[in-house]
């Protein structure tokens, strides 16, 4: 059972017993133990350009500058490479290969990336999301990448934001998307070689969703059924209706769904 979310790190587990009762020596051992027994999510934040060669710089760095900080999981935010607009997707879409499938460099630069840096810097990287071109279609498709290189996980949004407030804002990704249909998780393992000393193997299992996703406390129990312990949403929210749902579904999902949200 993991516990914990502060500062985009996730994993501290819990210290169960009263420390008022117990030796210093067994705080200090328990307390290198739920060390040892943790890892690191980092949620990056971009600003995202209508250049793609150079969105994909910079997440690059992004991710670099995160696992020189410890983090095990490095999270990208949703269109991360592209302007989050329905008359861009297709412009910037590419292909994207299934889980276990393998990267065409040319026609795919953003999985390209995230597989180079997912091994590089020896972490899993949850790609934010594409845009995913498939067939007559296109999808809103987060990747996960493991510290082998390969895809782990892949997840297409299935619950597209339609939104229309008079004098505000109109916006319906259906205009452009399919939604998904499959529920998306992978299992973790702590890599090796971060520099923790004494640590033990660290498994957990994380579902994805993407934005919008998170919405819907449906997909997280079965999430939950599925024996996920940490869900990851990567999400792009708009100025009109983000901050309130932004901070609610934030709060909220690990209330009705005991599990650990990182955003």
């Amino acid at each position: 059972m993991f516990g914990g979310l502060a500062l985009g790190c996730v994993g501290v587990r819990y210290l169960r017993h009263s420390l008022s009762k117990r030796s210093a020596r067994s705080v200090a051992r328990d307390a290198a133990r739920a060390a040892s027994n943790s890892f690191r999510i980092a949620l990056c934040q971009l600003l995202i350009s209508d250049d793609k060669e150079q969105n994909l710089k910079d997440a690059a760095a992004a991710i670099r500058d995160a696992s020189k900080k410890g983090a095990h999981i490095v999270t990208l935010p949703e269109c991360f490479q592209s302007p989050y607009a329905t008359d861009q997707f297709g412009p910037y879409a590419e292909t994207v290969p299934e889980v276990g499938g393998e990267v065409e460099r040319d026609a795919q630069p953003s999985m390209a990336m995230l597989h180079d840096e997912a091994v590089r810097n020896n972490i899993y990287i949850v790609g934010g999301s594409v845009p995913e071109r498939s067939g007559d279609k296109i999808f809103n498709t987060c990747v996960v990448f493991g510290p082998d290189g390969s895809i782990v996980a892949k997840h297409r949004k299935m619950h597209l934001f339609d939104i229309d407030i008079p004098g505000k804002i109109t916006f319906r990704e259906s205009d452009t998307l399919t939604g998904g249909r499959e529920f998306s998780h992978f299992d973790f393992v702590k890599p090796t070689g971060k520099g923790e000393q004494g640590g033990v193997d660290v498994k957990c299992r994380i579902g994805i969703g993407v934005c919008y996703d998170m919405r819907f406390a449906e997909l997280a129990q079965i999430q939950r059924a599925n024996g996920c312990d940490v869900l990851i949403y990567p999400g792009a929210f708009n100025t009109t209706t983000g901050c309130v749902n932004l901070f609610l579904m934030n709060e909220c999902r690990p209330v009705l769904t005991p599990r650990i949200a990182a955003l």
